[in-house]
This record gives C-alpha cells, structure tokens and sequence, in this order.
C-alpha cells in the first residue's frame, strides 16, 4: 500500500514536470511576439515586425527557441519606405531565463539560423548608409535589446547587395551559404566559418566579377575589445582558381583599416583557367597545361566615406600553353603582363595596365596591349589589338559549345587613344582610332536553324566619327544579302556615355526568305520583359530585294525604307508586286508606352480577290462573302490600336477604317456559308448569277468591330442595300434591304397580274428586309418576305375589289399607283414589315428595338387564300423554314 502511494506521487510529479514545459511554453509564446516587439525597438531605428512567432521549451531543452517568419525592416529617413531586410525566417535559441528579464536588459542569443535573407545595403550620392539602424542609449550604448552570445550560427539562400553611389561600386552576392562556429561570449575568440556563393563585382561602370562561382574556408581570430578580426587559416577559390590570404580588419570610428594579402598558392598555369566560369573553361579534368600563372595583391588602408583603401592586384603568365582531351590543337605562347591599382585610395586614380596580353594556334596569333588611366568618367584610354585567327583552328583548340563546323578566317589591326570627356563631348579631333575588323570565308551553324550562316567578305573600317561597313556579303538558307552603310557616334554608344547610335544602311537581296532567319523560340523563364526599341538608336535602313517571302505571300520587286528611332520603328515608302497586282505599306510601332502601340495603312490595287485571302489573314476578317468570289479588287485599310503579348493585337483597342472596290468579280465554286444561307432562305437568290462588278464599300473599326457604311447594288434587277456590322470575333449583325420585282413572287401573283391586265404591275417592286446573324461558319437568317407578299397580294386583292365597282375605277387606279411606286398601304398588311424594319433599325442604330418578325395583319378571306396556295410548298434548309417562292421569271 505504502509503495502504491509513492508511485502515485512520482507519477504526479512525473507528470507536472512533463505538462509544466508545455503549459509554460503555451503562456509564453502568446507573449514572445510583444517582448520580441518591444525588444527590436529598443534596439532598432526604423520599422520592424514579421507575421508569425513561435517559442518551443522542448526543442533545445533546457534552453528556449524562437522562431520569426515573414521578417521585414524598413528604414527611416533619408531612405524612408526602403527595405533594408527581408528575412523568410529565423530561429534564435537563448536561455529561457532571458524571456523574464525586466525591459532595458540585454537578451542574449546563443544559435542564430537565417533562411532566405534579402540585405540591401547602399549609401546614398552624399555617402549617408542605410544601414546604421541601431539604437544608442543615454549611455552611449546600444545592447538594451539584444546581446549575442552566440556559439553557432547558418545563413541559408542568402542574398546580399551593396551600392555606393558615392563611388560607384556594386556588390551582389548571390545563393550564399555560410556557418560559423565559436564560443563569441569573451572578449576574444575564434570563428570557424564556410561560405559559398556567387559574387558579382561593378566599379566606376566598369563590370570586373558576374556571378562568379566563390568559396571560402576561413578561421578568423576575434578581438572585441579593440574590434580587430584576423585571417589565420584562409583559403578561397574564385571559380575553380585557387587563393590563399592573411590579414586583419579592424573596426574604426572612421571606417574599416584593412591590411591584406592574397595569391595563388602556386604558379601552375591551369590556375588561369580556372579562373575562367565553367560555362566557358569547360571541364578542366584531363586538361594539359605548361607555363606558370601568379595571381596576387595587397589591400592596405582605411576604407570609409572618404576614400578607399590602397590596392594592388597583379596578374602574370609566361611561356603559358594548354590542351584540351579530344581536341587536335595546342593553344601555345600564352603571355600575359598585367596590374591594377590605387596608390592614393581616391577612387578616381585608379589605373589598369595592359602591358601583353597574346596567345597563338598554330601559325595564327592574336595580341592585346593597353592602358586605362582614371578609372571611370574621366578615364583615359589606349590601346592595340592585333592579329588573325583561323576560326576553324579556334573550334579545334577550344570548347566552344554550339559550334561544330565554324570555319572562316578573322583579322584585326585596331589602334584607339582617348579620353571619356572627348568621347561625350563628341570631340572628335582629340580621338584617335583607326583600324579594320575583317572576315572572311565564315561558316557559322546557328543552333536551331537549317542552314548556318555564310559570310563571304565582310570589313569594318574605323575612324574616330564612324564605323562603315565595306560591303558585307552572305548568305543563310536560301537567303542571300549584301550591306552597305556606316553607323555614327558609335564610340559613345558602346562605351555608355549616353550617346545615340546613328547610321544609314542599305541592304539589297535577290531573294529573302523570312522563314530563314526565324530561329527557335526561346522558352521563357519567368516573367518575360516587355519588347522595348532602343531609344539610344536612331539607324535607318534601306531595302530592296528581288523576291520577299513570307508564308504563303510572295513579294516581287520590293523596295521600302526602315527607320529606328526613340523607343520607335517606322516602315515608309514599301512596294511591291504582289497577290497578282500591287502592295502599298506604311506603318510605325511605337514601344515608349507601357504596352506596344502600332498604325498602320495599307494599299492594294488590282490584287487577284483569292489570292490576296490566302496570304493576307486580316482580308478574311473584313468581308463575310469574299471567300467564295473571284476576280480582282481594289483597297486602302487604316488601321490602329495596341499589342499583347507575343505581339497579337488587342482587337478591342482597333481602331480605323477600309475602302474596297470590285473591279471584276465572279462566285467560285466553293460558296461563303452566307451566300449559301441566302440561297436557302430566298428561293429566287441563285449566287452564281452575283455580279458585283464596280461595287465600293467602306468599313470603319471600333471596339473589335468591322462597321460598315449602307452601300447598294445590284442582284438582276433587284435592289440591294447592305448596312451593318461584324466583328474579329466574325460574328455576323447585318440588315438587307431587298426591292423585289414582283414576278419574283410566284404563278398565283402572275396569276392575279394578268386579271388586272397591268403589265407594268409584273416589275413592281416589292420591299423585302433581312437580317443575317450568327458568324461566317454558321449564319443565322430571318426574312419577312411572308409578310410583304401578303400586303403585296392584299393590294392586288384591293385593286380588283374597287374595279368591280363601278364608281372604284379612279381608287383603283390610285393603288395601282402605289404599287409601281413600291408603296404599301399602311392599314393593311404592314404589321410584319414594320416589325422586322424595326428589328433592322436596331443594328445600325444601337438602342433600337430588337422584335422578332411578326404575322401580318387581316388582308381579307381572299388574300389569306391566295397566300395559302403560294406559300404552302415548304423546304426544310438547316432546320429552318426557306422562305420559298415559285420562281417565275
């Protein structure tokens, strides 16, 4: 009994001291996100606050862990609003006493781990940091929120950026991953670290490092007291180059003292190419190399606000050569002399100097040799570059990725001397460059096209204003080109010195085939950057070629001019011979705003009306019937709007107009779905028997659709007249107007004529309306020629009702009037035709009523009897009514 007890009381024990972490860690975590609150703005200036904290007692018993997601820093002014920090999340882990210290008590942080950090560090064009957020108490301290006591920490898919207007320098550090590990609570310690990264590296403009693959092994020795950081055991390798470096950095009040040092940890010449980013060096397994390669330097000084720090970076290789497994050739006589340097720390005294720089292959060498003094918007520069290269001796020397078959010969004999203030001033006198760039013989496959591309000659002649080309002659597929021309003021645009790239090019060419210098489409990655023209280049082009094809459209004799220009492209005076007659175009496509804009006009003269559809897809989307006529055309299209993406037009921006004329037209045997619809639903409608020889219409565009003006014609010797509208989308909303002769009619009408003894009565014609709907696959059709034969025939009936009396014979000859005249009395018979006139007057005039076709009204016995034996024959045409008529004509 005495033991059962005991083992009940150790059990509650056991258990309050399992439950007590969980309830206690339940209490606090509902308060750690206020205390972490409070404790980061005791410490720091500017706004900071995550979406989540969370406190776990059990993780890193006995000691607490926290973790903070969705982490962000904004700073104060002068860079009010900007991000200084992004975190996605981090754990600290302290002792769990730290979470019950009173407030202005420092929290001491044991284990810091970072994932996905965003630093943005920057300094402003008056060298104001954005980054000295912390807070400094009345004491002059600044540890009232935080104190790290740490021992271990990671930083996971880091990114880190600095930019310093004031200098013009630009770090980017890029999928960093870094440890470290130490007991940091004393005032001195030691710190193993790890990192690895890619590091980019821009200074005055000028691009040393991009996304340069960087390792580092280093233990540092820490002295807090005097802030000093020593590189004991260091070893780094940039790419796949090999460094090793000592040192110290030390914190001041006026910057960074830095005193450095670092090298190649021997001179073997495949450092060099390690150096070089795999993407290009290539696997560097089984690669023979001779010759010797240093690479060294010094950092010495202070760095701060008001300079940088003395520097020296060296670079040698002598007697250098390297084979590469599989290749045939040696590429020999590597020699390489070359230092940058800062002797002053002002950034602007900078130099770099070229004294050699040369490799051959085979009998072929090239040379390089220049210096660059000032370093950035003031620098001075000159330099040579000499030599011939047997391109296909290149590709066997070299792993050049996607060039199997380059042949070709290269030859170069460029010399420059200027300064940057001359090249932005256009001070052309106090330039000195000449020299050629000289091919010959090329054969270059293109990955993805069918044919590579053949250069037979091509030269490029340099002086100090101009860069002419002497004439460039090739050839890719089954196209063939030559080009002439020069381009200006080209040394300001390729040294980004704000200039504008100006130019006149012609290019002539027997034939061009489009299709040959369209490659493979590039699959996207991302989000895909708008298409944007340069609006640093202002070149024109003149063209003339023999033959242009293009698809289905083939152009003969074609001349036009090319202009490129602020953000614009403008395409002026195009001609050619095509569609069987002649082809007119202008057109200009502006990308300055935030989407593509384009106008555009067109004219077509003489043009063959099938030909000019297979080859010219907006044609199909202008005229319902023109698919199924033949013969000739005339046209002059306006049209404007926007683009989306992939460069498709916005149909809803459209905006314009058109002209056609038919000059001769027949129907060709394949029908349009409208005429045939037309045919189905008026038996006296045969489209062979069309002619629309001379007709003109117009047509405007808005909102996606085609608008057309009324225009009339001709079908024998019934009167059309044609308004309405269809859209893109070919959608069909149109409204016929039809005066029918009234033989059309049928035999019970010429039946009831001939007892009227009026001939003239046989070609009176008789309004019939129709409304076309639906698209130009599938039309839809509704007609009220029901209801004008009942009020034509109710009139027949009125005429010979008052000619059997004997004081009728003026009111009949009254009516007969009317009717030669095409009128129909408003009291009888004209409820239907109004109805549908109404449902017409609502597609051309929005707003207008849209009724259906309703029956006529009370004609009398006798009429009801004559429409019952004309209209009692039915066709069943699409599963709709034909408004069918004996023909009699």
């Amino acid at each position: 009994m005495k033991r059962k007890k005991w083992l009940i009381i150790f059990g509650v024990v056991l258990g309050t001291l399992l439950l007590l972490p969980l309830g206690l860690g339940m209490y606090l975590e509902a308060r750690i996100g206020p205390i972490l609150r409070e404790r980061a703005a005791q410490s720091i200036r500017g706004t900071f606050d995550f979406s989540r904290a969370s406190l776990s007692l059990l993780r890193n018993f006995p000691r607490a862990s926290v973790r903070l997601e969705d982490i962000y820093l904004l700073t104060e002014a002068p860079f009010r609003g900007d991000t200084l920090l992004k975190v996605g999340s981090l754990d600290l882990t302290m002792d769990l006493s730290a979470l019950f210290r009173e407030a202005g008590t420092p929290m001491p942080v044991r284990e810091l781990h970072v994932r996905g950090m965003d630093l943005r560090l920057k300094v402003d064009g008056e060298g104001q940091p954005n980054y000295l957020v912390a807070k400094e108490s009345e004491g002059g301290d600044s540890d009232s929120g935080f104190s790290l006591d740490l021992q271990q920490y990671t930083f996971e898919k880091a990114r880190i950026s600095y930019a310093d207007s004031a200098t013009g320098m630009a770090l980017l550090l890029e999928e960093v991953s870094h440890s470290g590990s130490g007991d940091l609570s004393s005032q001195t310690a030691t710190l193993v670290t790890e990192s690895e990264g890619l590091m980019s590296l821009d200074y005055a403009g000028t691009s040393y490092l991009t996304r340069n693959a960087l390792r580092l092994e280093a233990v540092f020795g820490m002295d807090f007291e005097t802030d000093t950081y020593t590189f004991r055991e260091n070893r780094a390798w940039l790419n796949q180059m090999p460094l090793v470096f000592q040192g110290s950095l030390q914190l001041r009040e006026e910057g960074q003292w830095l005193d450095l040092e670092f090298r190649t940890p021997d001179t073997d010449f495949r450092n060099l190419l390690a150096l070089v980013p795999p993407a290009y060096s290539g696997n560097l397994e089984g690669v023979e190399t001779r010759g010797s390669f240093e690479l060294g330097g010094t950092v010495k000084g202070l760095w701060s606000d008001m300079g940088i720090p003395a520097f020296e970076l060296r670079m040698a290789a002598r007697n250098g050569a390297f084979h590469y497994p599989g290749l045939p050739r040696w590429v020999e006589q590597v020699e390489i002399d070359a230092v940058l340097q800062n002797a002053s720390g002002n950034p602007s005294e900078t130099a770099l100097q070229v004294r050699t720089a040369s490799f051959a292959i085979g009998r072929d060498s090239f040379s390089l040799s220049g210096t660059a003094e000032r370093l950035g918007p003031a620098a001075a520069v000159a330099g040579t570059l000499k030599g011939r290269i047997d391109l296909a001796n290149l590709s066997q020397a070299y792993p050049l990725e996607g060039t199997p078959g380059l042949r070709g010969i290269l030859e170069a004999d460029l010399r420059t001397a200027f300064g940057m203030d001359a090249v932005r001033q256009k001070r052309y006198q106090d330039i000195q460059t000449s020299g050629s760039l000289d091919l010959s013989g090329v054969s270059w496959p293109l990955e993805g096209y069918a044919a590579p591309l053949e250069v037979q000659r091509a030269a490029i002649r340099f002086d100090p204003r101009n860069a002419t080309l002497d004439p460039i002659s090739g050839k890719l597929g089954q196209s063939d080109f030559v080009i002439r021309g020069a381009f200006t003021d080209y040394m300001p645009y390729l040294l980004g010195s704000g200039g504008v790239l100006g130019g006149q090019v012609t290019l002539v060419s027997e034939h061009l085939r489009v299709a040959d210098f369209q490659g493979p489409e590039a699959e996207a990655e991302g989000e895909e950057a708008p298409f944007k023209i340069p609006s640093d280049v202002a070149v024109g082009l003149s063209a003339t070629a023999g033959k242009v094809t293009y698809h289905d459209l083939e152009l003969n004799q074609v001349s036009g001019e090319l202009n490129i220009s602020d953000g614009q492209m403008e395409l002026r005076n195009f001609r050619s011979n095509a569609m069987q007659g002649l082809l007119a175009l202008e057109g200009l496509l502006d990308t300055r705003g935030e989407r593509p804009a384009f106008a555009m006009e067109l004219g077509i003269t003489r043009a063959r009306i099938q030909s000019a559809l297979e080859s010219v897809e907006l044609l199909q989307s202008l005229a319902p019937v023109a698919a199924a006529l033949e013969g000739t055309f005339n046209s002059r299209i306006r049209l404007s709007g926007s683009l989306l993406e992939g460069f498709a037009p916005d149909l809803m921006s459209l905006g314009g107009e058109a002209a056609a004329e038919i000059l001769a037209a027949g129907v060709s045997g394949g029908q349009a779905a409208v005429l045939e619809a037309l045919a189905s639903n008026l038996d006296f409608f045969d489209p062979k028997a069309l002619d629309l020889k001379g007709l003109k219409t117009s047509l405007s565009f808005e909102n996606g659709q085609v608008r057309v003006r009324p225009f009339r014609f001709n079908y024998k010797d019934i009167g059309v007249t044609v308004q309405g509208s269809h859209g893109f989308d070919r959608s069909l909303d149109y409204g016929l107007a039809l005066e029918v002769p009234a033989h059309y009619l049928g035999s019970e009408v010429t039946r009831l004529l001939s007892e009227l003894n009026q001939p003239e009565l046989e070609d009176a014609p008789v309004p019939v309306n129709v409304r076309l709907s639906g698209t130009f696959a599938a039309p839809r059709l509704q007609t009220d020629l029901k209801a004008s034969a009942a009020a034509f025939a109710g009139q027949l009936v009125e005429v010979q009702k008052q000619r059997l009396l004997t004081t009728g014979t003026s009111k009949a000859q009254e009516l007969i009037g009317d009717l030669l005249k095409g009128k129909a009395d408003s009291s009888q018979a004209r409820t239907g035709v109004d109805g549908l006139s109404e449902v017409l007057k609502g597609v051309v005039q929005p707003g207008a009523s849209d009724t259906a076709v309703a029956a006529p009204a009370n004609t009398g016995e006798k009429a009801r009897t004559l429409l019952k034996n004309l209209l009692g024959r039915r066709k069943d045409t699409v599963n709709q009514p034909k408004d069918s008529l004996p023909r009699n004509r």
